[in-house]
């Protein structure tokens, strides 16, 4: 991919089209439930990570050490009330927001703490809160991060795209992310909110 323009995903369900700047560095293997870009400096000094995937399941909040799966929730209100409720989160008042012809909902997320007994074959060495899983990834909180959650629905899918990085680096990252949203255009399928 050249370092910056248009690009377009056929691979991720549903198809996007967006522009990306000269700060941002696609991540190799990009799949139907996952596109991730890194920017930095340069993509070995990481400065935040713009992701767009497809939920799946999320994990049970109340019992971190051993995760439960449970169903997604079914729509963006679901998922803000689903991130409020989550006992080692910190959430901002959500906002409404529309992703190229999606509208949905928008919500600032930091850790609150970390569980002692986080489940290692999730997170590895590192603690972390397990949040949602695609078919090819987990998402998951480490702690001293910061992320910014965009729920939208596009053509009947719940599409989660969202800006993680570290906490000091929040403010410098999400005017850069913000811009490849203002650019989204899904393709395909009806896009609009249901």
């Amino acid at each position: 991919m050249p370092p910056s323009g248009q690009y377009v995903s056929n691979k991720f369900k549903p198809a996007v089209a967006f522009e990306v700047g000269q700060d941002w560095y696609l991540v190799p293997q990009e799949k139907p439930g996952l596109v991730m870009f890194e920017t930095g400096p340069d993509p070995v000094r990481l400065g935040g990570q713009l992701i767009f995937t497809n939920p799946l399941i999320v994990f049970d909040p109340s019992n971190l050490s051993e995760p439960k799966e449970l169903p997604e929730p079914e729509n963006d209100k679901e998922w803000v009330s689903w991130f409020q409720s989550h006992p080692n989160l910190d959430t901002s008042k959500p906002v409404p927001v529309s992703v190229g012809s999606a509208s949905g909902m928008r919500i600032d997320v930091t850790d609150s703490s970390m569980p002692e007994n986080f489940p290692r074959d999730l997170c590895g060495r590192e603690p972390c809160v397990p949040l949602f899983r695609t078919d090819e990834s987990i998402t998951s909180d480490y702690g001293g991060g910061k992320a910014q959650y965009v729920i939208v629905e596009v053509g009947g899918e719940t599409v989660i795209i969202y800006v993680a990085t570290p906490a000091d680096k929040f403010d410098e990252v999400l005017p850069k992310a913000q811009a490849v949203l203002d650019s989204v255009e899904w393709k395909g399928e009806n896009s609009g909110h249901s």
